[in-house]
Parts: structure tokens; sequence; C-alpha cells
């Protein structure tokens, strides 16, 4: 390098040095270890035919990761989203990620409870279907967790006597986090063996102020030990007890909003809270339907579309709460009205007690429905049809006002709890590295609640076991071009899930500013008598499915060159899920006593790859992955088996991805670039009973690391992806100003009801039709560009400094691109002290130039990130 000549002994010495004289270490920096997670073999990231990340426990902490948002600043396409806020899953390629635990799929952490990234020796997160050894699977990507253990991976050998650390950090909003990590060797009949124990507590406050404290609790422990020369025992468990808000967001989302921070403070005129208890119970929001005339909303079905009042329930189409506004054309600007004119009103016509027609005038705004004409757009010259709103819709005139958001608001349920409980046990024969055999065993449980005044609440509770065997052998005929390893798996798979809520989060009724008032509070399902004088059941669900298949994976290498990977699984699914009768279907047919629900099916399907690579130089390997894979179709909260669902459970998701790898610089620096096209199927529970949707997905990827010199290190990424709809119903949930509906401005042209606010009282939506589909079918709330790049720099033996840069791109909130959030870039940092081997201080700052910035929120809403916070670390090692 440089036009000198180097020796061997001289670069290795060079590279002992550097990695020897302190600063970052190469080992944990540059992904030269062999890893097994992401097919099965011991293959380096440089020789591994696809896209994949992994994050050492060292790195976890030296990057400050805490949660699920944070992967995003050091891997590629792994942009996440989070319902209601809470940071549980990650979104791999623009789909939510499947999580591994030792290489065995867990029940999907989604909405339903906080991840914690401290306990593991390391996070691997891989791009692309799963291995044919690992089973059913999204196309995505996935994430697999190692907790840490006693046995060195590295090493293969035991710790010699027990060492540990403990730490606590304090920081922002009364962060208080204590941390022990403690392991040693054991001996059990006298069979040498190692343990592991990991214990966090943290108890702290929150930016938001309406969310309550987080509390969580996690105590994990490992034992590994040595049965027989060949054979070893890796057993232990992982217990967590969370409890937490969840900030959703910011309702009430505007343009001005997201560029000027200026929110709408309102309410409502008609009162829903009849009885004065404080709480809307669903008898009160049937009331609510025709403004309290003297008749409850019947319920039942009834069949059409119209636009005018019904005494009939029909689900989304004519609920109290709900309003479903036929196509126009596309977004339309509806102008606006004056005071006098929004007095005026309309009149309506509705049926007393005695079943009288009688006449009601309405304050606020009729609109008038036009046909489409053969262009697809409004036919103005056409008779228009009137379309009435629910009472419940109908904005208070003189309430109004535009004023500075204060985002220490959201509108998040009030809080959440989760048990969640996984336990492994593992039988493994490695002694002989050509021929091993394995056998795993995963218990993963989960006990949920959610409670919510929006009204969304749920209990919910799953159970998943998997047991998988699995064997590998290797090839080495007494030829020097060809050699190959096979490994073949079975697994058997059990999931059982009960899930209990009622379902219609009416998240932009609530002023943030104001606070709960009797007009936008509701009773909560996991509160009250459960009956509709408070909050009845809309969903009980329950299913049961198993799996079972095989899987067979080849890694050949021909002349030392060309690598092919090939593979192929059969997978059987058989299960049923079920509705219980009685629950009160809201988006369905409004009966409160509904038949019971049930379905039941078995399927099999096939899923195979072929991955070659070739080495033309350590430097630069080409590879290219073509992957047909089979996925159950699932409820995204629980991963039931809906009923409606159930005689459709496998659908085939493709991916074709093509990259270069390459290390260079005695390696000192690893890249690797990669393009993927994928399409996948997903269930949509929102959308009736077994929805099919598919999107695809297309992308480019690059990441590196580099250690520049003892004392210098970078690591970064970027991505540019965009994801479509290619399959789907076509009904968006938007906002009234984008469906056509005015502002309200006075003589003075001041705006005294926003446009959006006719919409607000409840939820608006349209139905694209599939002709117009095509203008609206990017995923939204989703950057295309995503890119991060942090800088290590070691100054002295005792202290480190570390700065990371964050950036996304402009992206639009809602499918009918109603609010377009512009690009923005962040700054975080770190300084470390580290006096001698025993004490460690850490100052981490997120945000440093506290800006405000957004990622999407529920419901066509935005989140801010969090401004400006720092946290300070104090660990003891022994």
């Amino acid at each position: 390098m440089g036009g000198h000549a180097q020796t061997t002994a001289e670069s290795a010495g060079e590279l002992e040095d550097l990695v020897s004289e302190g600063g970052e270490e190469l080992s944990l920096l540059i992904p030269n270890q062999p890893t097994q997670t992401v097919f099965g073999f011991g293959k380096s990231a440089v020789d591994t035919p696809r896209s994949y990340t992994e994050i050492s426990s060292e790195l976890l902490d030296k990057l400050a990761i805490s949660n699920s948002e944070d992967i995003a600043r050091v891997a590629p396409s792994t942009y996440s989203t989070f319902r209601f806020g809470l940071q549980g899953g990650v979104a791999v390629r623009g789909q939510t990620s499947d999580f591994y635990f030792r290489g065995m799929r867990r029940i999907d952490p989604q909405g339903n409870y906080r991840t914690i990234f401290s306990a593991n020796d390391s996070i691997e997160i891989v791009r692309g279907p799963p291995s044919p050894i690992y089973g059913l699977g999204r196309i995505g990507g996935y994430l697999n967790f190692n907790p840490k253990t006693a046995r060195l991976s590295r090493t293969g050998k035991y710790l010699d006597k027990p060492t540990g650390l403990v730490s606590y950090t304090t920081g922002s909003y009364d962060k208080n986090i204590l941390r022990l990590d403690v392991g040693g060797p054991v001996k059990i009949a006298g069979r040498e063996g190692g343990y592991q124990v990991f214990a966090y507590y943290e108890d702290s406050d929150s930016y938001y102020t309406i969310s309550p404290n987080d509390r969580h609790k996690i105590i994990q422990a490992t034992l590994t030990l040595d049965l027989t020369s060949s054979w070893r025992l890796e057993t232990g468990g992982v217990y967590q007890d969370s409890f937490g808000g969840l900030p959703g967001g910011i309702n009430r989302t505007t343009q001005n909003l997201i560029d000027n921070g200026k929110y709408w403070n309102g309410t409502f005129s008609y009162q829903m809270d009849l009885n004065g208890d404080g709480s809307i119970s669903d008898f009160e929001m049937l009331d609510s339907y025709a403004g309290n005339t003297g008749f409850r909303q019947a319920l039942g079905t009834t069949g059409g579309n119209n636009t005018g009042f019904s005494t009939v329930y029909r689900g989304q189409q004519n609920d109290p709460m709900r309003r479903r506004i036929p196509w126009q054309g596309g977004p339309i600007n509806g102008g606006t009205i004056t005071v006098d004119q929004f007095l005026a009103g309309y009149s309506t016509t509705v049926r007393d007690a005695a079943g009288n027609p009688m006449t009601v005038q309405r304050q606020g705004y009729q609109m008038m429905i036009y046909p489409l004409g053969p262009d697809g757009q409004r036919n103005l010259a056409a008779t228009p049809t009137p379309l009435y709103m629910p009472y419940a819709f109908d904005p208070a005139l003189g309430t109004w006002e535009e004023v500075d958001f204060d985002y220490t608001k959201s509108f998040g349920e009030d809080y959440y709890k989760a048990r969640v409980a996984t336990f492994f046990f593992d039988m493994i024969n490695d002694s002989n590295p050509n021929f091993t055999m394995k056998n795993q065993v995963l218990l993963d449980y989960q006990d949920q609640e959610k409670t919510g005044r929006n009204p969304f609440s749920q209990f919910q509770e799953i159970t998943q076991i998997e047991n998988k065997f699995t064997i590998m052998k290797s090839f080495d005929p007494d030829v020097s071009w060809f050699k190959t390893t096979v490994l073949a798996s079975a697994n058997a798979f059990y999931h059982d899930s009960h899930r209990v809520s009622d379902n219609g989060d009416y998240d932009f009724r609530r002023s943030l500013l104001t606070g709960f008032t009797p007009q936008d509070t509701f009773f909560a399902y996991t509160q009250g008598d459960r009956t509709m004088n408070t909050s009845a059941a809309n969903r009980n669900d329950a299913s049961v499915w198993t799996s079972y298949g095989i899987g067979l994976l080849a890694d050949t290498t021909l002349f030392d060159k060309l690598g092919l990977l090939t593979g192929w699984r059969f997978d059987g699914v058989d299960g049923w899920g079920e509705t219980a009768a009685g629950v009160y279907a809201r988006q369905g047919n409004g009966d409160p006593n509904a038949p019971r629900l049930y379905g039941k099916g078995n399927e099999h399907g096939t899923s195979w790859s072929v991955n070659a690579s070739y080495g033309l130089t350590e430097w630069f390997k080409p590879y290219y992955t073509y992957a047909v894979q089979s996925a159950p179709i699932l409820d995204g909260s629980t991963g039931a088996l809906p009923a409606g669902n159930a005689r459709n459970i496998l659908a085939a998701s493709v991916i074709k991805e093509a990259g270069i790898k390459g290390s260079a610089f005695d390696g000192r620096l690893f890249y690797a670039a990669a393009a993927f096209l994928q399409t996948r199927n997903n269930w949509d529970p929102d959308e009736g009973a077994g929805a099919i949707g598919a999107t695809e997905g297309r992308g480019l990827e690059l990441e590196a690391r580099y250690m520049a010199t003892k004392k210098l290190s970078f690591l970064g990424s970027i991505s540019s992806s965009k994801t479509i709809n290619i399959v789907a119903s076509g009904t968006v949930s938007t906002n009234a100003r984008t469906l056509g509906f005015p502002d309200v401005v006075d003589a003075n042209g001041r705006i005294v009801i926003p446009a959006e606010a006719f919409g607000w009282g409840g939820i608006v939506s349209t139905t694209i039709p599939a002709s117009e589909y095509h203008k609206y079918a990017e995923v939204p709330g989703r950057p295309r560009r995503v890119a991060n790049l942090t800088a290590m720099y070691q100054l002295t033996p005792a202290w480190s400094f570390r700065l990371t840069g964050y950036y996304q791109s402009k992206f639009f909130n809602d499918q009918l691109r109603s609010f377009r959030v512009p690009s923005a870039y962040a700054l975080d940092g770190g300084i470390t002290y580290t006096p001698n081997e025993d004490w460690r201080v850490t100052l981490n700052v997120q945000n440093l130039l506290d800006r405000t910035y957004y990622v999407a929120g529920s419901f066509q809403s935005v989140s801010q990130r969090l401004p400006r916070m720092f946290d300070i670390s104090v660990q003891r090692n022994f």
C-alpha cells in the first residue's frame, strides 16, 4: 500500500500493534468472526452472501443503543415507526421484522412491550428471509438476539473466575437504571461449566407528561455445562416485567403543525356523556348518532352504501364515530365558508321515538357528493347527493384556536403492562466441527394489558413452543476443487393465543392541550363492567396453530472461488381461529350478540433459495440471492391465525438481492453494498376477515466499518428504498380537509374552525378505486433515504469520544399525501472516561443540537423525536 511492499509478518505485526495499543478493538468493530446466525454455517460477514449487520454488546454500549429506534443509527434499512410510541419491534426493509432468540423464533414484541437490548452478547440484523433450517418467516428480515453466557463464543472456553459489573445510569426526566451482570465457572458432578446472570431494573420518568413512569425489571440466567466429552447443555431463561406509558404521537396533525409547531385547540358541540358520569359508553355513542332525538341507533345490518342517515348500524359505513366518504376523484380543495353559513347549517330528517319523521336543524357544513365522470373526477354538472355527518363530529364554534404546541403532550393510551418469559434448553454436540448435532427447545410466553380512554384497550396472552433438531456434516473429498457442508433440520412449532379488546381509537377528538374531558373520555374495556353500559368487547379472539417442517441447506465451494448456497424447505401448518359469540362488532354489523365466527384449515408450502458468490479478491466478493419464502398470514398483534383467514394460511414472498462485500487494509475496512427487490404478503386485521394485501419493496444499501488508526474508527450506513402496495383494498383513513371540507372564516378571513376539525370528532375514511390506486400506492410514513455515520476517537487510554450523525429524507405521512414531513438530521454524542480497569464513566447526549423532527405516528399523525437529553452511567467492574 502507498507504493511500498510489505511482508506478511510486517502486516501482521502492525495489525497486532493496532489492536493491542489501546483504542477500538478491531475484533469488536469489524465483523470478521464467523457467525452461524444467517444460514447456520460458521461464515464471516465477507463470506456470507446476504446483507446483515452484527452489533456486539460492546458496540451497543459505545453507541448508546437503548431503544428500537436507535437501530437505524447503525444498520441500514431499519427505519421503524411504532404503534402508540412503544419501542418494541424493528422494521427491516419496510416490514416488521421477526425476532429470534439463539436462532429460535420468538413472539413478536410489536407494540406490546419494550425491547431491552443490554441483556445480549450480540444482536444480528439479517435482511432477507430466514435460512431454510429456521422455519417459516417474513421476507423483509429478522433480528437474532444472543444472550450473554459464561462460555466465550470466540474461544469456546469458560470463565476461570467470577467476573462481572454493576452500573447505575441517571439522566434527563429522572432516568434511573441499575444493571448487574455477573458470570463465572461452575462444576456440577465433576463436569465443567459456567453461569451468567444479568439483572436490570429501571424506574424512570417520561418526557411526555401524560405517560406514567416506565418501570422495567429483567432477570436473565444462563447455565452451560459439559455433560460428556461430546455433549454440552446450554439452558436458561429471561423474565421481563414492564409497565409504562404509550406516547402515541401528536394528534390533530396539520401541515402548519409540522412546519411551525402550531396546534388547533378546540372541542365539539354535541354532549356525548349523557348521564354525566365523566365517560362515554357504547350506548352513549349509539345515542349520539342522531343527536339524542328520541331513539338509539338500532343494532343490526342493512345493505347499501348511501350517504344519508340510517337508523340501523352498518359498521364503518354508518357508525356514530366513523364516516366513510365516497371517493371524489382525489384530494380536493373545499375552500371556505363564512360563520353565518356555518350557523345556518343544514336540516336533516330523522325519526322520533314513535317512529315519526322529524326535521332537525344542524349547525355546520353538509358535504355534497358528486358522481364521478369517465375521467374519474367529480362531474360538477351532475346533481350532487348530500352527505350527513353523525352528531359527534359537529365542531363547536368559538372554541377553536391555533396555538403553540406543547411537545410534552401525546395522544397515547394510558398505560401498558407486560410480563414476558422465555426459556431455552439446548443439547449441543460440536466437539467434531465436521459433524455436529443440536437439539433446541424454546418456550416463549407473553401476558399483556393495554388500558386507554381513546378508547382502545386489550388483554392478550400468548404461548409459543418450538423444538428443532439440526445436524451438520462437512464433506471434504480428496480433490482440491470441491468441498461442501450440508445442514438438515426438523422442527415442530406450537402457537396459542387469546385476545380480548375493544376497538375504536378516536385519537383526534381530544385536544392534547386541554386534556381529557367528558367530551372525549371513553370507557376502557379493561375497566368498568365490560358491557355496553361502559365498553363491551369488540374482539374476543382465540387461536391455536401448529407447524412442522424440514429444511436442507448445502454450502458448496468450487475451486476456492465460487460459493453456492442452496436450500429447500417444506412446512405444513394446521390450525384454527375463533371469534367468540356475543362480542359487540363495532366494525362489522354492530350486533352485541354477534354469532361465533370460526375457521379451521391446514396447508403446506415450500421455500427455497439459491445464493451464489465469487471471491474475485478479498476486497471484492460479489454475490446474488434468489429466494421464495413461505410465511403464515397472521394477526399483527398476537401472531394468531384469524378466523376469516384459516383456509389461506400460507403465502409466498420473493426476494432478489445482489451485492458486493469486501475487506481491505489488512482487515481494518469492511464494506457491504446490496440492491434488493422483494414482494411480500400480509394480513390486515382492520379490513375485515382475512383481507390480504401485498407490497413490493426495492432499495439500495451500503454499510462500512473502518479502523483508520489505533485511535480513530468509523462506521456508517446509507439506504435508499421505496415500498408500494400492489394489492390492497383501497380504503384509507384520512383527514376532512383532504376529503373536501372547508375552513370556516370570520369577516376578516381568519380561520375560526379548520377544515380538519370536521373529521376530528371520530374517524373519516374513503375508498380509493382500483383505477386510481396507482397514484397513491406508495406506503406512507417512511423516508426513502436514511443515513448514519459514527466516529469514535480514543484521545488517551482513559478518554474516548463518540459523535453520531443521523439523516432522514422527507416523506408523506398518509396515503393521500396530505402532509409532508421535511427532511431532518440530528447529532448524538458521547464521552467515556476509564481511569483504570475497574471503573468507567460515560456521558451520552441525544439530539445534541436539540432539533425538532418527526417520525410517522399512528393514524396519519406525527410523533416528535425526543429533544436534547443526556444520561450518565457509572460502571464498576469486578
